[in-house]
């Protein structure tokens, strides 16, 4: 252990973390929580700036405050940090924490997040454990947890009405998902690249939604692609190879990109189907 440390801090480093409470936590300064934040860290250079000690975080690379001296942002991306950190002691004053491309381990609890976080990234890390959804910051933005190590279900029916970009591929995320309760803030969806399985309901995507990557998972059986969004500008769903269904492109995705699909699905214009399904609707009511 660090040497001057207070004893008040030793206490609580050895303490159980479940039973030193929130209630612990919001009368701890700080320093003290950057100080637990990162103790897990095999150097703290990177963090401490150049003091090269945990005497004053305010100095650390990448750490901005607030004018009343609370921790606003911590952007840590591409740092070579390693080690463990306990991310149940960021500041409850944070806003944005960006992490990305380290080799740090540890666990993600949503519900330990600070209240007021707007961005969280850690993308790229060696993160493991599930990730319980329901329970994140009711004013986040964006959560970016993809390239991690992270298993277990996931419930995508009660996210943030804020969010707008959720990533989470390159992960071990399996069982089936709902897509039918995204809030309608979402812009990109991406959970490629895990073992999600079962079937998936497309009619009811976020109207403003630009991008969804569902690639290279274990869904399966007939997809309705007859509502996307016009908004949609990409669907990528290759190597579902059980998947299938007549795709539908959008004006979107026809002009601005391309959809990738896998073999057992038929491209067709929506606008011609559309035409095709009302012409066979007339002629139905004069038989």
């Amino acid at each position: 252990m660090p040497s001057g440390m207070p004893m008040t801090l030793l206490h609580l480093i050895n303490a159980d973390p479940e039973s030193l409470g929130r209630l612990e936590y919001t009368m701890m300064s700080q320093q003290s929580l950057m100080e637990l934040l990162i103790d897990g860290f095999e150097s703290k250079s990177v963090a401490c700036g150049r003091a090269k000690t945990t005497r004053d975080l305010s100095e650390g690379k990448g750490v901005t405050l607030t004018e009343s001296g609370d921790v606003d942002s911590i952007v840590w991306n591409e740092c070579q940090l390693s080690g463990k950190i306990d991310l149940q002691w960021l500041p409850p004053t944070v806003t944005e924490f960006r992490m990305r491309n380290n080799r740090i381990k540890g666990t993600v609890s949503c519900e330990m997040l600070p209240e007021s976080l707007v961005f969280f990234t850690v993308n790229s890390n060696k993160l493991i454990g599930s990730l319980d959804l329901t329970r994140l910051p009711k004013t986040l933005q964006q959560l970016y947890a993809a390239s991690n190590r992270l298993s277990g279900s996931l419930n995508l029916e009660n996210l943030p009405i804020t969010l707008v970009g959720l990533a989470l591929w390159g992960n071990n995320f399996s069982g089936s998902v709902c897509l039918t309760k995204l809030p309608q803030t979402l812009i990109s969806l991406s959970m490629d690249q895990n073992k999600l399985s079962g079937t998936i309901d497309l009619t009811k995507l976020p109207s403003g939604i630009q991008s969804v990557y569902l690639s290279k998972n274990e869904f399966a059986g007939e997809t309705d692609f007859r509502f996307l969004p016009d908004s949609l500008r990409r669907l990528e769903i290759e190597f579902c190879t059980e998947l299938s269904g007549n795709f539908y492109r959008t004006p979107a995705l026809k002009h601005t990109t391309f959809a990738r699909a896998n073999t057992q699905t038929k491209i067709i214009n929506r606008k011609l189907a559309i035409e095709n399904m009302l012409r066979d609707r007339d002629s139905e009511k004069h038989e």
